[in-house]
């Protein structure tokens, strides 16, 4: 008997099918695509002997919170016994240990297969209301994997859920026989879907509800739409929410087109992340509702079958920042009513006490540097922060207000604070507010800054670094002094076990911990890519190196991670992977062009029709539909490649043409000249990374 993964185009992919369906009483209606996607995912797992399945493992990640679920876990009744859900369980600690904390599982309590969890070293952890019509319970298991205590976030995965509000169409499907037309409903009903969707309701459903004319029908889906909890806002924020949206529908509205609008309005009121409707009329709609609302129109199968992929992008959404006139400013005296009534109000630890706190940082203008984040006239975060030595970056406040879409300006807060680090040269970074929660405390463990006690650090390499070097680094007595001993020694423990493996994902991981820092040891692909300056002045803009924290344009403090297209024709790029970002000359109309600029990581790459790309990517880049459009009408077939990339680096010293054509003379023989991508040698990227952020001579000879 052997464990292996099984592809959606394997052989072994339909007996999984065969068994789940002979199964499906106690796994639940997961429809075949969600299936197929995950296997193409590779998270798809079967124990098999003589060519035949015995049992299969169906999981995802959600990796915000750094957990693993299982969506399945069956054995055929015929091998019960033989420990082979043991074996499934342990390849998938195998795959997923070093890469999450913990992993769980739902699971109705009332079936006597529940048991097997306590078996494989779960512990129950809670129960809730399941989905059921029958009111089951539903049992929460946990079971931790051996990450460091440090590389523990301490993040609900509850808090991570994608924000979902139901159209009545979805809930009446819901509560029909089983058929084709009615499964994706019902599927998204399902209990394990709760690790990654949380439904809501929004008032409109009620008025839906009422038009039914049959009582009792009336009656039960009212009743399922009561379980849920409903959508939240203000008259005067859904009436401005209203507005915005009206012009996407005709001035004389029909009941339903009504109803429509007002299911949008509430749910761009309250932030949700998704309306599903099975309505096409509607869906058809989505594009233009997203671009002026961040809220995605899915069809319920579409949300069934991409839903990690779909919470993942919902954790950034500068689109919903698009036209909000977001801007950053020092704090003035005539701010401090507007500041007691958005931040100290939810102070934990009381407004007069951080008005105090407040006050003490102003006090001291030459060394202190105090900022709100306004989104229009609101203010959405407020941070104050020093360069406290010649190592360190100390942040005395840090808060974010709890209305506002927090985790996107969260991470970007942190993202720039590690950035002015870098671009200071400090080695140490220190977050003091004792009252760092929620959201920016999910941002800094996403983004490396690690908390012990009341206090988050992090070190701050910058350039190429030997796996010794990041050993000595954790030594210094500058950095045992401004940082968390236990982080150092946290940092030393992920950095022996990543070596120490065989999977390059793990040290992919560590390094994105510790960026900017590159450790030499981790070999990527390294692709030099041409980028329009139209696009790159608003992905990773160089003058943005010459301000101080904030200094540059505000949409990129939203720029933690990107996407970009181009022709799916010639050289295909693949992931993980580095990108040199090379500017190109453009329409001339641009100055400081023709040179190489910046680094990334090349996280994902895709190819696939327009349309398709633009719909799971437009929460990303600078990209409008026109651009896309305009972008494979110059490819193949309209065939187009979409590429995630994340972390860039901008660089201090742009690496110019002559001195390109240099350096490829010196190491390739000819001159450099990139349309498609070009994949170059791990010598030659570092030789160009070292030139770019400016590290000493001996940093830039090639082996």
């Amino acid at each position: 008997m052997k464990i292996e993964t099984v592809g959606a185009s394997s052989e072994l992919f339909e007996e999984v099918i065969e068994l789940g369906n002979e199964n499906s009483a106690t796994l639940g209606f997961l429809p075949r695509g969600a299936i197929e996607q995950k296997a193409r995912e590779n998270k798809l797992l079967a124990a098999t002997e003589a060519g035949r399945v015995l049992g299969y493992l169906l999981f995802d990640l959600n990796l915000r919170a750094q957990i693993a679920y299982i969506v399945h876990l069956c054995v055929d009744k015929r091998s019960r016994g033989r420990g082979i859900a043991k074996l499934l369980f342990q390849e998938l600690e195998a795959i997923v240990g070093d890469t999450v904390v913990g992993i769980r599982v739902r699971c109705r309590t009332d079936y006597k297969e529940a048991g097997v969890w306590e078996k494989l070293g779960f512990v129950r952890c809670e129960t809730i209301p399941g989905r059921s019509k029958s009111g089951s319970e539903l049992g929460v298991w946990r079971k931790p994997t051996t990450i460091p205590d440090l590389f523990n976030p301490g993040i609900d995965p509850d808090d991570t859920r994608l924000r979902v509000a139901i159209d009545h169409n979805v809930l009446a499907d819901s509560l029909k026989p089983l058929s084709d037309a009615t499964k994706g409903a019902q599927a998204i009903f399902e209990d394990y879907l709760t690790e990654v969707i949380a439904l809501h309701a929004t008032p409109a459903i009620y008025s839906d509800i009422e038009r039914d004319a049959y009582t009792e029908r009336r009656e039960r889906t009212k009743r399922l739409a009561q379980s849920f909890p409903g959508t939240r806002c203000t008259s005067e924020l859904l009436d401005r929410c209203k507005q915005k949206l009206e012009g996407l529908f005709p001035s004389k509205r029909s009941p339903q087109c009504e109803s429509d609008l007002m299911h949008l309005a509430y749910s761009y009121a309250d932030s949700m992340d998704i309306f599903v409707t099975s309505d096409e009329e509607l869906i058809q709609r989505s594009t233009e509702v997203y671009e002026k609302t961040g809220v995605r129109i899915l069809h319920p199968v579409n949300l069934v079958t991409h839903s990690d992929q779909l919470l993942r992008s919902a954790e950034y959404q500068p689109k919903r920042f698009a036209e909000s006139g977001l801007r950053i400013r020092r704090v003035m005296e005539s701010d401090f009513l507007a500041i007691e009534t958005s931040v100290a109000s939810i102070a934990q630890e009381g407004k007069r006490e951080f008005m105090r706190t407040l006050r003490l940082q102003l006090a001291e203008p030459t060394r202190n540097v105090t900022q709100l984040i306004l989104q229009d006239q609101s203010i959405v975060a407020l941070i104050s922060w020093q360069v406290h030595n010649q190592y360190t970056l100390r942040v005395p406040i840090l808060r974010l207000v709890r209305s506002a879409s927090d985790y996107t300006v969260a991470v970007g807060i942190v993202n720039w604070l590690i950035t002015e680090c870098r671009l200071r040269h400090l080695s140490c970074l220190q977050i003091a507010d004792a009252y760092v929660t929620g959201d920016l405390s999910n941002a800094c463990f996403e983004l490396g800054v690690f908390q012990d006690g009341k206090k988050w650090s992090r070190w701050i390499g910058e350039g190429q670094y030997t796996v010794d070097e990041v050993r000595l680094a954790m030594k210094k007595p500058e950095v045992r002094t401004s940082l968390s001993q236990k982080y150092c020694v946290a940092i030393l423990s992920q950095l022996e076990r990543a070596v120490g493996s065989a999977d390059t994902s793990i040290l992919i991981q560590l390094e994105k911990r510790l960026w900017p820092a590159k450790i030499e040891c981790l070999k990527l692909p390294t692709f030099v890519v041409s980028i329009r300056p139209q696009y790159a002045m608003h992905l990773f803009d160089s003058d943005i190196a010459k301000g101080d924290l904030f200094g540059g344009d505000t949409r990129l403090l939203l720029n933690i991670e990107n996407v970009y297209y181009r022709s799916a024709l010639g050289i295909r790029l693949r992931s993980p992977a580095r990108i040199l970002w090379y500017v190109s000359k453009g329409d001339g109309q641009y100055a400081d062009c023709q040179a190489i600029k910046a680094a990334s990581y090349l996280d994902e790459v895709h190819i696939s029709d327009p349309k398709t790309l633009f719909n799971r990517f437009q929460h990303l880049g600078v990209y409008r539909w026109r651009d896309v459009m305009g972008t494979a009408m110059k490819g193949n077939r309209g065939k187009l490649m979409a590429f995630v990339f994340s972390r860039t680096e901008v660089f201090d010293n742009q690496i110019p043409l002559p001195r390109l054509n240099e350096i490829w003379f010196q190491e390739r023989g000819k001159r450099f000249y990139v349309q498609q991508p070009l994949e170059i040698p791990d010598n030659l990227f570092w030789k160009i990374y070292n030139l770019g952020i400016g590290a000493p001579d001996e940093k830039t000879e090639t082996e």
